[in-house]
């Protein structure tokens, strides 16, 4: 289930999305990427999800970020 922040963060711009966090964006994608896969593999390599195992993911590491 995407959340309503997941939702607007689809709509925005790469930029924008990470704007608001003091952080290297390389590295920051890097984790995203990781976790997106950890969730991947926890939900029995099922294919067709990746851009919702993104978000999740994304969402996750940046509420981590913003704490």
């Amino acid at each position: 289930m995407t959340t309503e922040a997941g939702r607007a963060r689809e709509k925005a711009q790469p930029c924008e999305i990470y704007e608001e966090f003091e952080t290297d964006i390389q590295p920051l994608k890097e984790q995203i990427r990781r976790r997106a896969y950890g969730i991947w593999l926890l939900r029995g390599d099922q294919d067709g999800s990746d851009v919702a195992y993104w978000v999740q993911a994304e969402e996750e590491i940046l509420r981590e970020i913003k704490r």
